[in-house]
């Protein structure tokens, strides 16, 4: 599976993190059989992350960049979803894209992060009952 352009961009030719990115997705696609849609938006969710990353980190990540992230990086990274009027509904999606990739690095030997792992999901709105 092809990188697109925008996460070429953002990681800048670091070969080692578009290769874990490509194997993910490689994963996600044939061994959870996700559909195309799936891996598309996955993508997407994992791309916006590391072109914020990069933002924050005033440069392009590396894959040891993204081993040594603190969960106040994380929360900035929330925070700025938040703050973009981003739906509680997506920030769980994409939360939860980043965990897999974090996840699936760890056991592949890849990049380990302990930090992704302490922060919370977003709180989704509760709906008020209807009367009958």
């Amino acid at each position: 599976m092809a990188t697109t352009t925008r996460l070429k961009y953002v990681i800048n030719d670091d070969k080692a993190l578009i290769d874990a990115v490509n194997a993910w997705l490689s994963w996600l696609i044939y061994e959870k059989r996700g559909s195309k849609h799936t891996s598309q938006s996955y993508q997407r969710d994992l791309t916006a992350f590391i072109a914020f990353i990069a933002d924050h980190m005033a440069g392009p990540p590396t894959l040891t960049d993204l081993a040594q992230l603190r969960t106040t990086d994380f929360r900035a990274w929330l925070a700025c979803r938040a703050a973009s009027g981003m739906a509680r509904s997506s920030t769980a999606r994409a939360l939860s894209v980043v965990r897999s990739f974090f996840r699936w690095s760890a056991r592949n030997g890849i990049c380990t992060n302990a930090a992704v792992l302490t922060i919370r999901t977003p709180r989704q709105p509760r709906a008020i009952p209807k009367p009958l």
